[in-house]
């Protein structure tokens, strides 16, 4: 009877450290192909903004999303359980970095997590001329919302830099301030470098 019980304690022993031993392989695994996947997904968005001319993209907003759908398509995942925090995204350096964090089941049932990151770096062939778009509000508008305005002079709210030539919808969005409703963003300049100026309108 006692041997019986050894043996029953030694099997169900045995049966622990595999499933243990499972786990672990499998949370390694899953790390390695995260990473692999980051680092593929990165330099696939990295060489379409950066080498490729289509401008497909043509800012940092754009290579964000673009990685993003390209990564979630290598993982075949839907993102649920998945967390995704870019560290750097930058088309004119040429530099990607992000970090995954991924929600899972180990083979015993329980819940898992694994996190892995990568930054990926792509040469630049030709630098392609970038232009600077910049985004006014009224003074008022600004002295109202707390910012360091100059009476009677727009305020420059935000820049964006993009590749020349890019063509993207203007959709920065603008402070809430109470007494000024946002209605549009008017383009009011233009140079033939490319720069534009666009001035918020409140009603």
């Amino acid at each position: 009877m006692k041997q019986l019980a050894f043996s029953i304690a030694g099997a169900v022993s045995v049966i622990l450290i595999i499933m243990i031993l499972l786990s672990l392989h499998s949370r390694d695994i899953r790390r390695v192909e995260l990473e692999r996947s980051i680092k593929q997904a990165g330099e696939q968005s990295l060489r379409k903004a950066c080498i490729t001319d289509t401008g497909e993209i043509g800012d940092n907003d754009a290579l964000i999303a673009d990685f993003i759908s390209n990564f979630l398509g290598k993982m075949k995942s839907d993102g649920k359980d998945i967390d995704i925090e870019i560290r750097s995204a930058d088309i004119y350096k040429g530099i990607l970095s992000a970090k995954v964090t991924e929600q899972y089941i180990f083979p015993n049932g329980k819940k898992g997590k694994i996190e892995a990151e990568a930054t990926s770096i792509v040469e630049r062939e030709s630098r392609r001329p970038t232009v600077c778009v910049n985004y006014y509000i009224p003074w008022e508008v600004a002295r109202d919302a707390g910012f360091d305005y100059r009476e009677g002079e727009k305020f420059l709210y935000c820049t964006r830099r993009m590749s020349k030539g890019y063509v993207k919808e203007v959709n920065v969005s603008v402070p809430e301030v109470q007494g000024h409703e946002f209605r549009r963003w008017d383009r009011t300049a233009g140079d033939a470098d490319g720069n534009t100026d666009y001035m918020a309108v409140f009603a």
